[in-house]
């Protein structure tokens, strides 16, 4: 009864949708990590992004993997479906972050978003703690995944909403390989910004695995989240 909806790909690929392009790999023969190119300033090239649809990675970005319209669409169309009452995006970087705070409102208009914030209950409809009309009562759970990315701009419209965000600890305790490709694709500056679980002030959080990816042993996220992977600013 739930559907699984991938929004971007992986910062390691950099497939990850961002807002700001990936550094410049280095050239085979550079000795020193390439320095990133010449970005406007995060606003301002978020601004210049206005309502982009599907798009591949022709400017260093990453991609998309839909269309506003067609996740809209997605949207609207697991909303109306009896049979889906669970909704999990995985969204990586920050483009698509904010895509999916850009769109979600447009596919459930009306809903009040203040609502969700403060609820205890297992499941909770989006903005609301009863269900859209025409559920005959069923709850709506959306899930949003890694979250590993997001953009300033869009942090409050992501704490406005009765979302649970679903972290990976483990993936904050990475081997220094990964440490360093992530690094190398974002820059040390934005690389510190990633796993913004506290500014988001999400209602709901919860921590997975993402096994086989990472280890399923839950003690181990639990020491990564705790202290072991954890910067001072984000450990619990």
């Amino acid at each position: 009864d739930g559907l699984k909806v991938y929004l971007d790909g992986v910062v390691e690929e950099r497939t990850a949708a961002v807002i700001q392009p990936y550094n410049r790999p280095a050239a085979p023969d550079a000795s020193a990590t390439a320095s990133s190119a010449a970005q406007p300033p995060l606003s301002a090239a978020s601004a210049a992004l206005g309502d982009l649809g599907s798009v591949g990675d022709e400017a260093g970005m990453g991609q998309l993997i839909w269309t506003d319209a067609e996740l809209e669409g997605l949207i609207k169309a697991s909303m109306d479906s009896a049979a889906i009452r669970e909704l999990h995006f995985h969204a990586i970087g920050d483009r698509a972050a904010a895509q999916l705070a850009r769109v979600f409102p447009r596919a459930a208009p009306g809903l009040d978003s203040e609502a969700a914030k403060g609820s205890n209950h297992d499941v909770t409809v989006v903005g609301k703690e009863t269900s859209p009309e025409g559920r005959d009562g069923a709850c709506f759970d959306v899930q949003v995944a890694h979250v590993q990315l997001v953009s300033p701009d869009d942090v409050p419209k992501f704490s406005r909403w009765g979302w649970r965000g679903i972290f990976s600890p483990l993936w904050f305790d990475e081997p220094p390989p990964t440490q360093r490709l992530l690094e190398d694709a974002l820059g040390p500056e934005r690389a510190a910004t990633q796993y913004p679980w506290r500014g988001l002030d999400l209602p709901r959080l919860a921590f997975g695995s993402d096994h086989p990816v990472s280890s399923a042993d839950p003690l181990l996220g639990v020491r990564a989240a705790v202290a072991a992977g954890m910067p001072p600013a984000l450990a619990l």
